[in-house]
């Protein structure tokens, strides 16, 4: 939480006032906290954080799908978390790829820029995922339709994306790489 002195400082600067005790106070410190780190993130780390995101919707993709079709096929665990890592890899291509076309690049530039951009990306979220998949109990043999399956995937993922955010957030500091999608 910020202080109230600085936040005073914050508000008199734009030109506003923030509520005075009570409810609304709190009510006013929990949105401005919201506000602060939507607005005040510096340019590099907002990119960053759209960029894991990217790859967070592909290997949430493809974790799904590389369960669902192998538990359903009734392959190892092993083989549906491969199968899963794969799925992933192409999804996370995938979306920046056409992202990349969208923004008037050739194909050949948005397939460089998918490799170039995602793959440190995909790797450490896949890493983080999976081990934790592997760890939790019972997660590798809970099904689709089980709670334990979701709950797990939602942990391990959003655990993937708290640490894979600054890790490309220092791939693009130091190649100089802006947001590509």
């Amino acid at each position: 939480m910020r202080s109230a002195a600085r936040e005073t400082k914050i508000f008199q600067k734009q030109n506003l006032h923030p509520p005075q005790g009570g409810r609304a106070r709190k009510q006013h410190l929990e949105s401005s906290e919201v506000f602060c780190y939507t607005v005040c993130m510096d340019e590099m780390t907002r990119h960053a954080v759209q960029h894991t995101l990217h790859c967070l919707t592909g290997c949430g993709i493809g974790e799904v799908l590389g369960s669902a079709v192998g538990a359903q096929a009734g392959w190892p665990n092993a083989w549906q978390t491969v199968l899963a890592v794969v799925l992933a890899f192409a999804f996370g291509y995938g979306l920046t790829f056409r992202g990349a076309r969208k923004m008037g690049q050739t194909p050949r530039e948005a397939m460089n820029a998918a490799l170039t951009t995602d793959t440190i990306s995909i790797i450490s979220m896949e890493i983080i995922d999976n081990t934790l998949e592997w760890l939790i109990p019972g997660a590798m043999n809970a099904r689709v339709e089980h709670w334990l399956f979701w709950w797990s995937l939602a942990l391990s993922l959003t655990i993937a994306f708290l640490v894979t955010v600054p890790v490309n957030r220092y791939v693009m500091a130091r190649s100089g790489a802006h947001h590509m999608h």
